[in-house]
């Protein structure tokens, strides 16, 4: 495969991409935050962290696809259209029939508007997904880099004039989940020569759907921890003031991304990198110490500037009197989530899909947990985004340590 690059240049294409993609999400967060007032602002943030709870469940999809694809010569159908189509059609059902119970408690302004932008979204990120995880398998480091970068360009095209020129919620929703299905049509054409017959999946469907299903439940439990944490907040938060919710999910949206995104971004692209890798101890521990000191300086630093920063005019004078410290707090937690993301990819790229569901599932419960706590607001997110992952870490460590020496060439089975 001429596709193939080295590891610096592959993780250094993946990095760019990511950043643009990242860049333009704050962009989009940015003016979504700045633009509407403290309520409008909840309502936009709770589709958006529900839309992405699911998203984040369904990249258990491109993770459990990416570790099952390997690169052939030529090969016949693999029955990655058919899992498409199945998992595609089963989430549409699972959203649709679930959503008559909770679209009317989350979205009571508009619950059918956003039920069905959020199927249509689900169901293009489906694809996405499949997709993005046979270019992983492939290391056709390019194709994903260029999925990434159309996905977030799409996005930021379409999103920002409706933020700015209108005051639709519903067409802001509708502008948030159209690139999933568009970024999919509009690049499949250009890279569908180099894909098709190009690889072979090591799993057949029934063992490939089993492994997805438990796969999900752990990255539905990273959802609750990363994008789904406004949803779950505000959910556990109903006795705090409007203004106290929207400073806090202001200030969790604008400032953990540059460290947790570019981590779950890597995650197919680390488990590639951990599979069949004699030196994954040494890999993870250097990982972890570049994520735990990178946290802390982007800490330091956002103590300093992010008070000014949200103290801007663009702000409306809605985030004032925010303290330093509390804006340091929230960036540094966000480096458990990031070491979490390692882990995690360590362990699944072992083929050990239990203790990579355990790992998550711990973390989401526990969050959820301390969430309930009869704390001040403040203290309450913080203790709960820090010491949440550190538990779900910990499960995983535990586990690499017990299976450290064991390599397994084709980890499916798990």
């Amino acid at each position: 495969m001429t596709t193939k690059t080295g590891g610096g240049r592959a993780i250094s294409t993946i990095l760019l991409a990511t950043a643009i993609a990242g860049g333009t999400g704050y962009i989009i967060q940015l003016i979504l935050i700045g633009s509407n007032d403290h309520e409008q602002m909840l309502r936009i943030t709770a589709f958006w962290s529900t839309l992405y709870l699911v998203v984040a469940g369904l990249s258990g999809i491109q993770q459990e696809v990416g570790r099952a694809t390997h690169p052939v010569p030529r090969t016949a159908s693999t029955g990655a259209l058919r899992f498409t189509l199945l998992a595609a059609g089963a989430i549409a059902a699972i959203l649709a029939l679930s959503g008559l119970l909770w679209a009317p408690q989350l979205f009571p302004a508009g619950p059918w508007t956003a039920l069905s932008a959020m199927i249509v979204g689900a169901v293009g990120y489906v694809a996405v997904a499949v997709l993005c995880g046979v270019l992983y398998g492939i290391e056709f480091w390019r194709a994903v880099a260029g999925m990434m970068i159309i996905d977030a360009l799409l996005r930021l095209v379409l999103v920002v004039p409706v933020t700015l020129w209108t005051d639709s919620v519903a067409l802001t929703e509708w502008a948030v989940v159209l690139p999933f299905p568009l970024s999919v049509v509009l690049y499949w054409p250009f890279i569908r020569h180099r894909v098709r017959g190009s690889f072979t999946l090591d799993v057949r469907l029934p063992r490939l759907s089993w492994n997805v299903s438990r796969t999900v439940v752990a990255t539905i439990a990273t959802g609750v921890l990363v994008s789904g944490f406004p949803l779950v907040f505000q959910a556990t938060s109903q006795h705090d003031s409007i203004a106290e919710r929207a400073t806090v999910v202001a200030l969790v949206t604008l400032t953990r991304a540059p460290i947790v995104i570019p981590l779950m971004s890597l995650q197919s692209f680390l488990i590639s990198r951990f599979r069949g890798n004699e030196h994954t101890g040494l890999l993870i521990v250097k990982l972890i110490g570049a994520v735990a000191a990178g946290s802390v300086v982007l800490g330091l630093l956002a103590a300093w500037i992010g008070p000014w920063i949200l103290g801007l005019s663009f702000f409306g004078g809605k985030y004032e009197g925010v303290s330093g410290v509390l804006v340091a707090a929230v960036v540094i937690t966000a480096g458990a989530t990031a070491a979490l993301c390692v882990t995690g990819s360590a362990v699944l790229a072992r083929g050990l899909h239990t203790a990579y569901v355990a790992g998550w599932v711990v973390s989401a419960i526990s969050l959820i947990l301390i969430l309930v706590l009869p704390l001040p607001v403040d203290v309450r997110a913080v203790t709960a985004l820090g010491v949440a992952p550190l538990l779900g870490l910990a499960v995983h460590a535990v586990t690499l340590f017990r299976t450290r020496g064991s390599v397994p060439a084709v980890p499916a089975e798990g």
